[in-house]
């Protein structure tokens, strides 16, 4: 059992740094902890199996993917009972989406802790996991410091990861405008199945300093988990003086629920007429 809370507490250092790089609270950390602490338990009670319903592979997936949940789950600030409640809502969703349930889950536990050595090798592929999913949010966060193209008129962050950066985020920009042309919004989306948004679109609106406005919206987000680049213009009316640009590049109708979408590469230049 020491060999097994010492590969715990291994895993768990390595979840501490994933969290500190995608900036996640730090009530995550008790929450780890309490999700270890049961899986160390269920593996001291359980008797040995002859052989686990899941493969070996699935299993090390299943485990990286049921920590990093802990982990944006536990940042949400959530009292301990919404904590529980989501969790389970997201342990379901893992399990479904390998075709799987908890028994099986829990019998693939008590078959792969009954080795220790076996258990060893699963704890630090979980381990290369989580180092290898640092080195590409590092790699990330790098571009996105990278000097922006001059002509890129885009303020904000170039990139966000739903639920991580809202549950509900619209991605709302406010941008001032003076120079006429074609205003042009461009970005790559990917909204996955389980994505709550309803009627999800990208929307801007042109203001003008006597109140008018223009508007256009681009509907044709799909949740399939494919990236695809979309493009949403809006031309300026010469003979009106401008003010703003204003919108949502994820906007949403009530009754949406959390989102499970990514947005990268935003950017917003002027076409300007020749």
């Amino acid at each position: 059992m020491l060999f097994l809370f010492s590969k715990a507490y291994n895993v768990l250092i390595i979840i501490i740094n994933f969290a500190k790089l995608l900036n996640l609270s730090n009530h995550f950390m008790k929450y780890s902890i309490h999700l270890l602490f049961i899986l160390l338990l269920l593996i001291q009670v359980s008797c040995k199996n002859e052989k686990s319903p899941i493969p070996e592979s699935e299993f090390i997936t299943i485990l990286t993917e049921m920590h990093i949940a802990d982990a944006v789950l536990a940042s949400k600030g959530l009292n301990d009972r919404m904590l529980y409640n989501d969790s389970l809502s997201y342990y379901n969703f893992i399990f479904k989406k390998y075709h799987i349930n908890q028994s099986d889950f829990e019998a693939a536990l008590n078959y792969y802790a009954s080795n220790p050595d076996n258990y060893n090798k699963i704890y630090k592929k979980i381990v290369e996991n989580f180092e290898e999913k640092e080195k590409i949010e590092q790699a990330q966060m790098e571009s996105i410091e990278e000097p922006k193209d001059p002509n890129d008129l885009w303020p904000y962050a170039r990139r966000y990861s739903l639920p991580r950066d809202g549950e509900r985020e619209p991605i709302k920009f406010v941008i001032k405008v003076t120079e006429h042309g074609v205003y042009q919004f461009k970005a790559k989306i990917r909204m996955f199945p389980d994505d709550g948004t309803v009627d999800p679109s990208m929307t801007v609106y042109l203001f003008y300093k006597d109140g008018s406005s223009e508007f256009n919206e681009n509907k044709g987000l799909i949740k399939d988990g494919v990236m695809r680049d979309f493009l949403l213009e809006v031309k300026t009316n010469d003979s009106k003086e401008l003010d703003r640009l204003e919108g949502w590049l994820l906007n949403h109708s009530d009754g949406t629920t959390t989102k499970h979408s990514e947005v990268r590469d935003i950017s917003l230049k002027l076409i300007k007429p020749e």
